[in-house]
C-alpha cells in the first residue's frame, strides 16, 4: 500500500522545473553549514604539499627544498609565517638559492588561495644564518607575485 501526503501540492505539469527548486535548496543548505574557504585552503595544502614538523614541503630533483609555513586566520584568509629554500640536510646553500624555485611554490600556493577566494597575509623580514636577501629584495619579489603594501 502505498501512502501519500495530503495537501495541495506543485506538480510539473504546472510548469515548475522540479531540477532548479532542487538546486536552490541545495544552494541553500551550503550556504547555510559552516563554509569555511581558508580550512578548504589548508587541506588542499595538506594534500598538495609534503608536510613535516618543519612545514610544507616541496622537493626539487637537485635535492633542494622549498619549505613553508602558513597560519590560518579566521575563515577568509592566512597568514604567511615564512618560506625558505635549503638543501637536503635542511641547511642553506647558495646552490639551492636564485633557482626560481621559492616563486614556483609560491605561485602554486597562490593559484590555491585564488581558487577558495581567501586572502594571504604576510610581513616581509629577511632572516637566516645569512639572509641571501634583503628586506628590500623581498618587497619586490612578493610585489612580482601580485601582493601590496598595507602600509
Amino acid at each position: 500500500m502505498r501512502r501519500g501526503r495530503y495537501g495541495q501540492g506543485i506538480s510539473m505539469a504546472q510548469g515548475v522545473d522540479m531540477n532548479l527548486i532542487r538546486d536552490a535548496v541545495r544552494l541553500i543548505l551550503l550556504e547555510n553549514f559552516s563554509h569555511d574557504p581558508a580550512q578548504d585552503f589548508m587541506n588542499d595544502l595538506t594534500s598538495r604539499f609534503f608536510k613535516n614538523r618543519h612545514g610544507f614541503v616541496e622537493e626539487f630533483p637537485d635535492g633542494c627544498e622549498v619549505i613553508f609555513n602558513v597560519m590560518k586566520m579566521g575563515s577568509a584568509g592566512v597568514l604567511w609565517e615564512d618560506i625558505k629554500t635549503v638543501d637536503m640536510q635542511g641547511n642553506e646553500s647558495d646552490d639551492c638559492f636564485r633557482n626560481g624555485y621559492a616563486r614556483r611554490v609560491m605561485n602554486q600556493v597562490l593559484n590555491l588561495a585564488d581558487k577558495h577566494q581567501i586572502s594571504i597575509e604576510l610581513e616581509v623580514s629577511a632572516f637566516g644564518d645569512t639572509p641571501t636577501a634583503t628586506n628590500e629584495d623581498l618587497v619586490s619579489f612578493y610585489k612580482s607575485l601580485g601582493f601590496e603594501s598595507m602600509g
